[in-house]
């Protein structure tokens, strides 16, 4: 029986390592396929993202290619009705006049001072805006002796498509502009919303659209509430979308401490000049938690296996005691037996030769305490193998 516990303590430890060595590998496996599943996952929606993204982008290049001619002309009108009424006087007879037959007033008018910085203009909102991020294409397109047209760029501020045009009054280092309010986007807008404010892991999403004069349009396709951005954030945008675009001979992936960017190039299927990107940045918080919950699984497991084991080799360390007691036992009766038979034969013998004495009764008592003790070993080595019958 001892030896049967031994046995199966030493199985129960064995089979417990083993079982910690496996689950080390499971939980190895199971994180890697808890990666590739969010991995494939943050495809396929990068995916369906960038499809709504194309078809509402296509929809305003589309519109784009249709307003740009128009917005020259109109920039032009707006140029020569300066000219002959002053730069800083009231915009509003030729705010009017360009938005005649259009119930929604689409056009607006923007004057800077020799910074940039916008000081007359229909759409109050931009009053005090300062345009010097865009100062480079300003005067490409003066070089060139051309009105400049952006690509359609996106306001955080009135979730709203625009296009803007540019050129310097004569004579001067004042930039006006006229811009163009696209509509009817509302709808293919709030679906990408829609789909991005709906995953929890997603921390952005942007497009870029990049023009061959250096326009750079950023949307941004996630909702929040919506505010005017500083120049210099206007400056960090382009020069970031400069550093991607470098980058950008193929689709990439940009990993830091919490956060994962996908990113895409594609062609404008409109404008051969104009290339769009797109961005996705996902949170890797959400990742990490479930990476968290497998290792707090698996430490659980660890410690109670640990602590099974510990208490199975001081449950071992017991039974071997045990064990080693037995056999000591079973050797001590094997050895008594022996002697005390040679020594209770002589002293029968001495008492027939010369009679009992005091010196033989305490022999006789001396053999009968050994031989009762030798009967209690033979007990315990014999009490889980023979049946005794119970007597008074």
């Amino acid at each position: 029986m001892p030896k049967y516990k031994t046995k199966l303590s030493t199985i129960i430890i064995l089979f417990l390592t083993l079982f910690i060595g496996i689950s080390f590998v499971l939980r190895y496996y199971l994180i890697e396929n808890t990666k590739l599943k969010y991995l494939k996952n943050e495809q396929i929606f990068f995916y369906k993202l960038q499809n709504e993204s194309n078809s509402l982008l296509t929809y305003i290049l589309y519109q784009y290619s249709s307003e740009r001619e128009n917005l020259k002309k109109l920039h032009q009108k707006v140029v020569k009705y300066l000219v002959s009424n002053g730069y800083d006087n009231s915009l509003d007879e030729i705010y009017n006049e360009i938005n005649k037959n259009h119930p929604n007033k689409p056009y607006d008018i923007y004057i800077t001072d020799k910074n940039l910085t916008i000081i007359n203009t229909t759409y109050k909102p931009d009053l005090g805006f300062n345009l010097s991020f865009a100062k480079e294409s300003f005067l490409e397109h003066k070089k060139r002796g051309e009105i400049g047209v952006s690509a359609p760029i996106f306001e955080s501020y009135s979730q709203k498509f625009f296009s803007y045009t540019d050129s310097f009054l004569p004579d001067s280092n004042r930039v006006v502009q006229v811009s163009f309010k696209y509509k009817n986007a509302d709808n293919k807008l709030e679906k990408i919303y829609s789909l991005v404010n709906k995953n929890s892991t997603v921390s952005s999403y942007r497009a870029y659209t990049i023009s061959k004069d250096g326009y750079i349009g950023d949307f941004i396709f996630k909702k929040f509430k919506g505010r005017k951005l500083s120049l210099d954030e206007m400056k960090k945008i382009k020069n970031d979308v400069k550093n991607i675009v470098k980058k950008m001979d193929k689709n990439f992936i940009k990993i830091d401490k919490s956060y994962k960017t996908l990113y895409a190039k594609q062609q404008s299927i409109i404008f051969d000049d104009i290339k769009i990107i797109y961005s996705l940045t996902f949170d890797k918080s959400f990742l990490q938690n479930e990476i968290d919950k497998i290792d707090i699984i698996y430490i659980i497991l660890l410690l109670i296996g640990l602590l099974t084991i510990y208490i199975l080799f001081k449950i071992r360390d017991k039974e071997i005691l045990l064990n080693q007691k037995d056999m000591f036992i079973k050797h001590s009766v094997h050895e008594i037996k022996t002697p005390l038979s040679i020594i209770l034969l002589n002293n029968q013998l001495r008492d027939k030769i010369k009679g009992k004495d005091s010196y033989s009764l305490k022999i006789e008592g001396a053999i009968k305490t050994l031989k009762n003790s030798y009967d209690d070993m033979t007990f315990l080595m014999t009490r889980n193998k023979l049946d005794y019958s119970i007597k008074k």
